[in-house]
């Protein structure tokens, strides 16, 4: 909400307060430390424009979705795409490995979709 009202300082403040929180949780945890990266994630890399610190944070979040929920699951699919966007925004300033890393998980994260949802 606060990021949504462009109050980015105290969004941020409030995601990484709620990233710190589960870090500590262990593995019970998990399912909070992911959506809290994911939305910190999304709000460095869209809400700030650093789509390259975003997706430090969202490849941490992915890699603990598919440890947590497995390779194919609605919450990894919802990661990979935040990812995808963060990627693509890099490739737009230039970095043409990022986006043909985005481009390709893309595709990826459509299949899983389609897994999913028939």
């Amino acid at each position: 909400v606060l990021y949504l009202r462009e109050k980015l300082p105290e969004a941020e403040r409030a995601a990484r307060e709620a990233v710190a929180a589960p870090r500590s949780g262990g593995r019970a945890a998990r399912p909070a430390l992911v959506g809290a990266l994911n939305g910190l994630g999304q709000l460095v890399a869209e809400g700030k424009g650093k789509p390259d610190e975003g997706a430090v944070l969202l490849r941490e979040a992915l890699a603990l979705a598919r440890a947590e929920y497995g390779p194919v699951d609605v919450h990894v699919a919802n990661t990979e795409l935040t990812l995808v966007n963060a990627l693509i925004a890099l490739g737009e300033g230039g970095d043409r490995d990022a986006a043909a890393e985005g481009v390709a998980l893309a595709r990826q994260t459509t299949a899983h979709v389609r897994t999913l949802y028939g």
